[in-house]
């Protein structure tokens, strides 16, 4: 694993489009905005939602979600502070209640499910431009669902990334990559401005301390992988036969085109659905009651 000159990942801010549209919510974030548009085939891999049995299966309102407030960033003692006032006048710190969500997360057993079970569960349609916004928009309507985690956003879970490396080292002529991370997706490393690392396919976990995010290319360009801090899917640009080879894996994948949209207007389909739910979903699922 060496670390190379930044200059040699140049090719994928040259070869991918740059949107000129002054209507971002007409026609949006494309995959070619993200990736060069040059491939053969795309995918998108979806972040799996999770479910837990230590709660019960039951919509709940959420009356705060939407609701206008007030933040306010500040350091003390070189600590940041957010906080968030609300119109009720209510002050609420972020970071507090962050760390005691994900100490609650991390109290309860999860289990992967995929985004086309809670599709048809709560008769939706599962296609290639769905994004979480599709979800959000038809809970707030109906109610949270208390026992579901959203999908992990800007990050490829580690289990998945493990499942994707092995296909692309059965499926590519060598396996010498790069890993080119940029701000945001370095924020948090050694405060460098860029990371372009060359390495062997094995060696990815090594870089990665946790889930993947940023760029994992092969040295002769012949596919490339991005996981975007603002995304809940990972994006696949490659020849067909690796495409390919995704789509029919375990992973929950669907086929794209360069022009296919990533961002949260992106879902034409499901904006006239009903608010149906079909019972006893989790029980066909699992074959037990929750």
């Amino acid at each position: 694993m060496t670390t190379e000159p930044i200059d040699i990942a140049k090719w994928i801010e040259d070869e991918r489009l740059h949107s000129t549209t002054d209507d971002f919510k007409l026609h949006g974030c494309t995959i070619g905005h993200c990736i060069p548009p040059k491939f053969e085939s795309y995918c998108k891999i979806f972040h799996p939602f999770e479910v837990t049995e230590d709660e019960e299966d039951i919509l709940e309102p959420n009356k705060d979600y939407g609701q206008l407030v007030y933040l306010t960033i500040s350091t003390d003692n070189h600590e940041l502070k957010i906080t968030e006032q609300r119109n009720d006048g209510t002050v609420v710190d972020i970071l507090e209640r962050q760390q005691k969500r994900l100490k609650e997360y991390h109290s309860k057993k999860w289990d992967f499910v995929t985004w086309k079970s809670i599709a048809d569960k709560y008769d939706l349609t599962f296609h290639n431009e769905i994004n979480p916004k599709t979800y959000v928009d038809k809970f707030q309507k109906i109610g949270w669902q208390r026992n579901l985690n959203f999908p992990s956003e800007g990050y490829l879970p580690r289990k998945i990334l493990t499942k994707l490396l092995t296909l692309l080292k059965e499926n590519s002529s060598s396996d010498e990559s790069y890993i080119y991370q940029k701000p945001p997706h370095n924020i948090w490393k050694d405060n460098k401005d860029c990371d372009l690392v060359k390495c062997h396919l094995h060696e990815v976990l090594e870089y990665f301390d946790n889930d993947f995010i940023g760029y994992l290319y092969s040295a002769d360009k012949s596919w490339v992988v991005f996981t975007d801090t603002d995304l809940c899917f990972t994006l696949v640009g490659g020849h067909k036969q690796l495409i390919d080879k995704i789509i029919s894996s375990e992973l929950e994948v669907l086929e794209c085109a360069a022009t296919t949209r990533v961002d949260n207007y992106s879902d034409k389909i499901n904006i006239k659905k009903s608010d149906n739910v079909k019972p006893n979903f989790w029980q066909k699922l699992f074959g037990q009651k929750r």
